[in-house]
């Protein structure tokens, strides 16, 4: 898929993504894992801790990591009740208020280490010595 107007930012993405994957012949994807393109160093135990946070309490809409030393929420597992949420979103953030404003439909998985964020070449070349 392709988002026609990336200048709209992230949340521009997510829904582009988000309507592709409610479309008719996927009904039965329950869920979205949503990664960044600029976390290069997430770790497969985050999205093994998701995926089972996921599995043993289905009713936790939206399944995020809270890393020990900071970094973000993400990547995030988004449960297909909670896309049409994407709507409302803008500009360059993604579900993070949501998951600041609606406490109540996150589960919060505690993770070790960080998810360091790559926005810069200065910060790709200090994640390169790290």
């Amino acid at each position: 898929m392709i988002n026609a107007h990336p200048e709209r930012g992230l949340a521009s993405s997510l829904r582009v993504g988000l309507v592709e994957m409610a479309r008719p012949e996927l009904a039965s994807t329950g869920a979205a894992l949503i990664m960044l393109g600029d976390q290069p160093r997430v770790r497969l135990g985050v999205m093994r801790a998701l995926l089972a946070a996921a599995a043993a309490t289905p009713m936790s809409l939206i399944v995020a990591p809270r890393y020990a030393e900071g970094g973000g929420s993400n990547p995030v597992l988004v449960r297909r009740a909670v896309w049409p949420l994407a709507a409302e979103m803008e500009g360059d953030r993604g579900f993070g208020p949501l998951l600041r404003a609606r406490p109540d439909l996150v589960l919060f998985v505690d993770v070790s280490g960080t998810n360091p964020d790559v926005d810069t070449p200065a910060d790709l070349a200090h994640l390169s010595r790290a």
